[in-house]
C-alpha cells in the first residue's frame, strides 16, 4: 500500500480525534508528533484543540507563501505565535533570520517552546501580549472557545494583570536590528488597539501579514497605514502589505503640516516599567 502524503495523513487524524472524542475518549492536550518535509524537526500538537487546524493553515494551505519572494530578512516579529508553527515556518523558510516570538497564553506559550527548542540560538520567546503600552492585562477566551482565540484586554479596577503589555517599538529598540523585515501579527482584535497610537514604530517596517478579525480592525489598520505607500494582496485569511514606504508630503502643506516624523513620534517614547527578557521566559 503507498504511503500516504503528510498532508492526508494530519487529515486523517484531525478526524479520528472528532471520533474519539463523540466516543468519549479523553485526549484533551495530549500530545503527538507530526513530521513534515517542510521543517528540519518534528513538531508537536495537541490532542482536540485546534493545533492540528493551525498546522493546516500554516502548512498544508501555506498561508505564508506570500512572503517567499521576500528576500533574506533579517528580523521578523511574530506577533501571537499560539504553539509556535509559524515561527517554525519562518525559521526553515529564512534560515538566515532572527525571530521574536510573543504569546500571551501560558499553555499555547508552552507549546510554542518545545515547537521552536530545536531553533533556540535563532529565535527568543516573550510570554506577554503586543499593545501600545506597558498596561496590565488580562487574558480571556475568545468567542469561538477554542485555543487560537485568546483574547487580551486592560485590566479594570482591582484586577490583578495576568502580565503586562509590550509595544513593537520596545521590542525593536531590545532586539539590535533598525528594521522589521517581516511583522506577522493575530492578535484576536487587539489589533484595534496597537494600530490606534504610539505608532512611530511603522516607519522601521517593511512588510506587514496580519489577520484582521472584523471590520473596525480593518478601518483602524488601514488609517495608520494612510501615511504609508505598499503593495496590498490577500492570502487566505491574511492581508499582506509588502513594500511600506512612507509617502512624501505634499510640498503645498509641507509649512502647515508637522513632519511625518513628529506625527508618528510621541516626544517622549514610552519605557518598560518592567523589565522584560527576550530569553524564554
Amino acid at each position: 500500500m503507498p504511503k500516504l502524503p503528510w498532508w492526508s495523513q494530519v487529515r486523517i487524524i484531525d478526524v479520528l480525534v472528532m471520533v474519539l472524542m463523540k466516543l468519549g475518549f479523553k485526549s484533551k492536550n495530549r500530545l503527538f508528533q507530526i513530521k513534515t518535509r517542510n521543517c528540519l524537526h518534528p513538531l508537536w500538537a495537541r490532542f482536540a484543540t485546534s493545533d492540528v487546524a493551525v498546522f493546516n493553515q500554516i502548512f498544508t494551505e501555506q498561508e505564508y507563501s506570500c512572503l517567499k519572494d521576500v528576500e533574506t530578512p533579517k528580523l521578523i516579529l511574530d506577533c501571537g505565535a499560539n504553539v509556535g508553527y509559524s515561527t517554525v515556518w519562518f525559521l526553515n523558510q529564512y534560515p538566515d533570520a532572527k525571530i521574536i516570538a510573543i504569546e500571551p497564553n501560558r499553555a499555547n506559550f508552552k507549546l510554542c517552546q518545545k515547537n521552536t527548542e530545536p531553533y533556540q540560538d535563532r529565535v527568543s520567546l516573550v510570554r506577554a501580549a503586543i499593545w501600545p503600552n506597558q498596561s496590565g492585562l488580562t487574558i480571556i477566551k475568545g468567542s469561538d472557545g477554542r485555543d487560537w482565540s485568546w483574547e487580551v484586554r486592560e485590566c479594570q479596577n482591582s484586577e490583578q494583570p495576568d502580565f503586562y503589555g509590550i509595544s513593537i517599538n520596545d521590542l525593536l529598540e531590545k532586539s539590535g536590528f533598525e528594521k522589521i523585515d517581516i511583522l506577522k501579527i493575530d492578535i484576536e482584535k487587539s489589533e484595534k488597539v496597537v494600530f490606534s497610537k504610539n505608532l512611530e514604530w511603522l516607519e522601521n517596517v517593511k512588510n506587514i501579514v496580519i489577520e484582521l478579525h472584523d471590520e473596525e480592525c480593518k478601518e483602524i489598520f488601514f488609517k495608520a497605514l494612510s501615511a504609508f505607500s505598499y503593495e496590498l494582496s490577500r492570502s487566505g485569511e491574511l492581508t499582506v502589505c509588502k513594500n511600506l514606504t512612507a509617502k512624501p508630503l505634499d510640498s503645498k502643506h509641507v509649512k502647515a503640516q508637522p513632519s511625518l516624523r513628529r506625527i508618528l513620534n510621541p516626544s517622549k517614547v514610552f519605557r518598560l516599567q518592567q523589565q522584560f527578557s527576550l530569553s524564554n521566559n
